[in-house]
């Protein structure tokens, strides 16, 4: 796993221009040399974000959707430039429907944009529930066994047309 944090003073994206940080290129340096470094099954490549973590990992989706067999995204919101490349990707959001940081009727509106672009979409919205979820979400029994069934190959061909929403919790 490699968990890079972006530097305090920085963000990860621009939600407007989905325009990359230079702390968020400099993860993807960091990536690659990891993975010429470690024998890493490039098909099996994920990439994971929470809060503003979630707008880069956003960011990433639209700019190189070729990179990665799924995402999971954590109460975070984007302006699509891209909603097509995105739709390239399995995706897991999790959103709190009483978030104070980023409101789940935007939340809302963006699934139905990638539902729109035919996404392979997977949406969890917690009731009652503020900005803080991560532990309710990295805890869904589902998500790791479902993370590992995704391979890169597998996200261009079989697995683009559909959309599974599992029930609300």
């Amino acid at each position: 796993m490699l968990a890079p944090q972006c530097p305090i003073t920085e963000n990860w994206s621009d939600p407007d221009l989905n325009l990359p940080s230079k702390a968020l290129e400099l993860s993807l340096q960091i990536l690659a040399l990891v993975q010429n470094e470690f024998s890493i099954d490039p098909d099996r490549v994920y990439v994971v974000g929470q809060s503003m973590g979630g707008l880069g990992v956003y960011s990433l989706l639209q700019l190189y959707p070729e990179k990665w067999a799924g995402a999971v995204i954590l109460t975070a919101y984007d302006n699509f430039t891209n909603a097509m490349a995105i739709s390239r990707v399995p995706l897991w959001v999790f959103q709190g429907d009483a978030d104070q940081t980023v409101p789940v009727t935007m939340v809302r509106d963006m699934m139905k944009q990638l539902k729109k672009a035919n996404a392979n979409l997977r949406y969890t919205e917690y009731h009652k529930a503020d900005h803080d979820i991560w532990d309710r979400a990295f805890a869904e029994p589902e998500l790791i066994p479902w993370l590992a069934s995704l391979k890169r190959a597998a996200s261009s061909t079989s697995q683009l047309g559909t959309s599974a929403t599992p029930p609300a919790k």
